[in-house]
């Protein structure tokens, strides 16, 4: 029986909707609300569905991996160990040494360490607190999780992560002077992505099901992405541009929880049907998957590097058309070449995660052929 590849490739869409996010987050940057700014930031509403899409992912592996996890272990840490806080801790030294290095910022030992436990040695390790933070409460969710599959009950437990997950968004968009609330809501970081990562789970156990019912439903979901991406793209020219209403950012926070749960839906379904087939756009983002753990950590030190010397240096600004997608290209094939030579060092797992060796550039006859 062939192997599936599914996940392989949402992961490689994961890796284009994140590089794509980080290409768009300068659309504030381009000045006046004019057709470049305005256009990016709609291409920014629709990547945003990468880091979801990452924890649905995350959600599925979980449960495949560990599905009767009821209690902790030594076994379940160290998978935790290997597979997330090698490559988050060594990461987060890159990013402060690049600090360092190139915007002179100096650090005590104590904020290298504040940095380290909370994330913020870059923008997007921030991520890292919610993954940590499924792998600590994993026990404790699969049991309800289970329970509820088993009576019956799903749709109150997706009820009940929808509540808190929006719950945790608007509290987060509350200016707080206490400080112990601030912490809190950072360490329960992982509920902001809690009913994507439960639909990973749901999806393991009712994939078949799950295909089924997206394939009948593709025109209705359709339908649902034609009314709910303008309805997100008014909410964020509300927060960019307008700053009137204030309300509408908390009104976007279910709104963003319908749009990118649809759009993890029909990923998942393509995803499939990709895998059915033996073409290109297959094996590019096989390979993109097969990188995306690495790619995710490395991208922004490139990001960085193109916005800050590069792309001035060739006096192309935010404020132009042809800045996203240069930035976008640089990103992808500088992080794609540095994965290409990290995967083949002595304990890459420690770095990047696992790869499928399968899945290398290798040279042969003097030629270099993917896959």
């Amino acid at each position: 029986m062939q192997k599936s590849n599914t996940v392989l490739i949402l992961r490689g869409f994961v890796v284009l909707g994140v590089i794509l996010m980080h290409t768009s987050w300068f659309f504030s940057s381009g000045g006046s609300e004019n057709m470049v700014a305005l256009s990016s930031m709609l291409l920014e509403v629709l990547s945003l569905f990468a880091v979801p899409l990452f924890m649905a992912i995350a959600g599925y592996l979980f449960t495949g991996r560990n599905k009767h996890a009821y209690i902790y272990s030594a076994a379940f840490f160290k998978k935790m160990l290997l597979s997330v806080l090698s490559p988050y801790l060594l990461f987060s030294t890159l990013y402060i040494v690049t600090a360092f290095v190139f915007d002179g910022h100096t650090y005590t030992l104590g904020e290298m360490v504040v940095d380290m436990l909370t994330g913020s040695a870059a923008v997007h390790l921030g991520f890292f607190r919610a993954l940590i933070g499924f792998y600590l409460v994993y026990p404790f969710l699969i049991r309800i999780f289970t329970k509820c599959r088993e009576s019956g009950w799903l749709k109150y437990y997706f009820a009940a992560a929808a509540v808190l997950q929006i719950s945790w968004k608007v509290l987060n968009n509350i200016q707080f002077e206490t400080v112990w609330i601030s912490y809190l809501l950072m360490g329960t970081m992982f509920l902001r992505y809690l009913v994507y990562f439960s639909l990973g789970m749901a999806a393991y156990y009712y994939k078949k099901e799950f295909l089924e019912w997206i394939g009948r439903s593709r025109k209705f979901l359709v339908w649902l992405l034609i009314i709910f991406i303008p309805l997100v793209t008014v909410c964020w020219l509300e927060k960019y541009y307008w700053k009137t209403y204030y309300i509408l950012e908390f009104i976007c926070f279910p709104l963003n929880m319908f749009l990118y749960t649809i759009l993890i839906a029909m990923l998942f379904y393509h995803s499939e049907d990709i895998d059915r087939k033996n073409t290109l756009q297959k094996r590019f983002v096989l390979y993109l998957g097969n990188y995306s753990f690495g790619i995710f950590l490395i991208h922004i030190f490139f990001m960085y590097l193109c916005t800050e010397y590069l792309l001035p240096l060739l006096q192309i600004t935010p404020s132009m058309l042809t800045f996203y997608p240069l930035l976008f290209v640089l990103m992808l094939v500088l992080s794609l070449g540095s994965m290409e030579i990290l995967a083949r060092l002595p304990f890459h797992e420690l770095l990047i995660g696992k790869v499928e060796r399968r899945l290398l550039l290798r040279r042969k006859s003097g030629r270099t052929n993917s896959l």
